[in-house]
């Protein structure tokens, strides 16, 4: 007996399943811009764990995927985006 799954692609599903835990993403742009460096440092410095608020993924060998979490960059660095 084969069975069927149903995947739910609505916005929130999409979202959620990006996003488990629920915290907000901030854009790369945006948080170099409020820390006054360049958007190519700043993925340096994530990529090299140089922020408690963020990190990144590998997922090929010249691309990254970075997540910055909002909440705990704007607690630590003092920032509101």
């Amino acid at each position: 007996m084969e069975e069927t799954l149903e995947a739910d692609f609505s916005a929130s599903a999409i979202k959620e399943a990006h996003d488990p835990s629920g915290f907000h993403r901030a854009k790369v742009d945006a948080v170099a811009r409020a820390m006054g460096m360049n958007a190519g440092t700043l993925r340096k410095g994530i990529r090299q764990g140089a922020f408690p608020w963020a990190y990144g993924i590998r997922t090929s060998s010249n691309r990254w995927v970075y997540v910055i979490n909002q909440e705990k960059l704007e607690a630590t660095e003092g920032l509101k985006l």
